[in-house]
């Protein structure tokens, strides 16, 4: 904030070859940084500071230092220590090492902040399209056991109260970090559920504690056995950009609550 005003003086000094209009340029930037609330005196230091520069110099190009630079990066959190003290410490160590010194001799490290991930970052993508993109869920075309249960669309209407969700993404029986429905062949209600697995490999363990009750783990496979006498379909309908167990249990609580899938319900009583 306090280098804005020399910096973009500096701009305009860099720019502006005519004396006359330089200055005006500098009178209306003194106005608007004045409008933003900036003291006078930095506003006036940053515009002597920026006309005191040889215009020569300020056209000519700029050497790149020969110095190497590492940056420690870190995600900020003010609850964390600050721990660059012992990393450039452990850095300097490196540079007096006769194995290392050779290596880091003309390294400079400095210490680099990542901003953490807000909400929006999470649940916004930072992608923009000029054209409408389709996605949809196809069986991965290599004639997989999972193949015959996937269900193809790029659409699915929940049964209980008719919503119509649209996928925002491909899917496969190979793809992983996913939302998924589950419809019973027989009477047709629904069960969500989650996994970090391919889709294939999730689709295996409900066959194998169908064929095997005495291994299932929730109500929803003993359904399954029962009324759809093993048969059943599986619809991925919403895939996470990270792998996240927490977010993947919210988002799976959320679209629970959301279409109200009748199995679910069973599941937990």
């Amino acid at each position: 904030m306090i280098n804005s005003p020399f910096c973009l003086s500096r701009r305009i000094c860099t720019i502006v070859e005519d004396n006359s209009i330089k200055h005006e340029k500098l009178d209306e930037l003194k106005n608007v940084l004045q409008k933003q609330k900036y003291q006078q005196s930095i506003i006036d230091n940053g515009i002597k500071k920026a006309l005191d520069i040889p215009t020569t110099e300020l056209r000519s190009s700029k050497t790149i230092a020969s110095e190497k630079v590492i940056p420690f990066i870190n995600t900020h959190n003010p609850n964390n220590p600050n721990i660059f003290p012992i990393i450039k410490q452990s850095f300097k160590n490196l540079q007096l090492s006769n194995n290392t010194k050779k290596a880091f001799s003309n390294v400079k490290l400095i210490n680099s902040k990542r901003q953490a991930p807000n909400l929006e970052r999470i649940l916004c993508k930072s992608e923009f399209h000029t054209s409408e993109q389709t996605f949809t869920v196809k069986k991965c075309g290599k004639s997989c056991f999972c193949c015959n249960y996937v269900k193809e669309s790029n659409t699915y209407i929940f049964r209980h109260n008719q919503i119509e969700f649209n996928v925002k993404n491909n899917f496969t029986c190979e793809t992983s970090n996913l939302i998924y429905v589950i419809i019973c062949n027989t009477c047709k209600n629904e069960y969500i559920g989650q996994t970090s697995r391919m889709l294939k490999e999730r689709i295996n363990i409900y066959r194998q504690h169908i064929r095997q009750p005495q291994y299932q783990m929730i109500k929803v496979e003993e359904h399954l056995r029962i009324c759809g006498e093993g048969k059943f379909q599986v619809f991925p309908f919403f895939k996470l950009k990270s792998e996240n167990k927490f977010l993947r249990d919210s988002y799976e609580s959320h679209f629970i609550q959301k279409f109200k899938p009748t199995l679910n319900a069973t599941d937990k009583s």
